[in-house]
């Protein structure tokens, strides 16, 4: 379906927007519900984490475009679906943060949505802010994918819809993650996963590849806000204390050289690293990328660049009709940025397969029959 400016205000403008006239009508009328209920919430006031209050006051600050971000997302995520499917659907957010899809899935009728974050700190917020909404999910689920794998078949449930929102470039193992997704359901399923780490887009590409390096060689401070999961010293050193544990024998050299080698591994795998070197005097791996770089002590991608044609194709190889979508920009209360933005959408839907490379992120999405 696609419309014409303003005709949807909770759409981007010109975007082409996935799915049946009436699921999106549904959807944009549960668009303006959700931001109703956030423009009256204030982040203090539900004795959220610092981390929490952070990124609620920062989407609050700017709430029409994020909610056209989730409201378009969550389109795209039951594309598949009627409106007379709606209630019976069992949807998952997965790394949820803030929960914000999960709270769209409730405003839209959907009877049973599981909430789900790897961070404990977020699970018990986003159910505080749903239910202090009156959007509370039917779940929330603490863990990685496998926990939510977990969870889904001890309770006899069958997912049908996963969606996730800047999660996908974060995760250590996306081979795992895809094929675990795959188990949340035996029958029809549907996928998507929005991230802002897009590589197509060369100015995109550019800030984070800045980024990067300097998570990989500074160390930061602590600010207002900050994740405490997150590691605040320098990836590179890190990895080089990992190294001196396990493999105390080690030269000065020979721990630069391997700290800079292992770049983009988690602990453990650093371990397994330093135990081949002792036994061989080298190491199998080696980056795949010249600046991608994780925390070594969750896993955590930074932004972790990606071809999202790669990431169809290994959706599409488990059994997915795969397709990758371009992101939109949302309004602006600046005049000529909300300008700017309908320029640019307009040139986005035009350019189809090219779309990406002018798109601030990327969606992919699958389907499963």
């Amino acid at each position: 379906m696609t419309r014409e400016e303003g005709s949807l205000k909770y759409f981007y403008s010109h975007a082409a927007v996935p799915g049946d006239r009436a699921v999106i009508q549904h959807v944009e009328r549960a668009g303006a519900k959700l931001h109703d209920a956030l423009r009256r919430t204030d982040p203090k006031a539900l004795s959220l984490s610092e981390y929490n209050q952070h990124y609620l006051s920062r989407y609050l600050g700017n709430l029409r475009s994020v909610v056209q971000r989730t409201t378009y997302l969550f389109a795209c995520s039951v594309a598949k679906y009627s409106l007379a499917d709606l209630p019976g659907l069992v949807f998952v957010e997965y790394g949820g943060g803030t929960g914000l899809l999960a709270l769209l899935a409730k405003a839209a009728g959907l009877g049973n949505v599981i909430y789900n974050d790897i961070y404990d700190v977020s699970c018990r917020d986003a159910e505080r802010l749903a239910r202090a909404i009156g959007l509370g999910a039917e779940h929330y689920v603490e863990g990685d994918i496998d926990a939510l794998v977990d969870y889904v078949r001890r309770h006899g449930l069958q997912t049908d819809v996963v969606a996730s929102c800047n999660v996908i470039e974060h995760v250590y193992d996306v081979d795992h993650f895809l094929t675990r997704v795959s188990d949340l359901s035996s029958a029809r399923l549907s996928v998507v996963a929005s991230s802002d780490a897009n590589q197509d887009n060369p100015v995109v590409k550019r800030a984070l590849v800045r980024a990067q390096l300097r998570l990989e060689a500074s160390d930061r401070s602590p600010t207002w806000g900050f994740k405490e999961r997150d590691s605040l010293r320098a990836y590179v050193n890190i990895r080089r204390s990992i190294l001196a544990d396990a493999a105390p024998g080690l030269s000065p050299n020979e721990l630069d050289d391997l700290a800079r080698s292992t770049r983009g591994l988690s602990e453990s795998d650093i371990r397994k690293c330093a135990a081949q070197y002792v036994a061989t005097g080298a190491i199998d791996y080696r980056p795949d990328h010249p600046t991608n770089t994780c925390d070594p002590l969750t896993g955590n991608w930074a932004e972790h660049l990606m071809d999202p044609g790669i990431l169809r194709q290994k959706l599409a190889v488990r059994g997915f009709d795969a397709r990758v979508l371009a992101g939109y920009y949302g309004s602006s209360k600046n005049p000529a940025r909300a300008a700017a933005a309908r320029s640019l959408n307009l040139m986005i839907r035009a350019t189809g397969p090219f779309a990406t490379k002018l798109a601030p992120y990327y969606v992919l999405q699958g389907h499963r029959s």
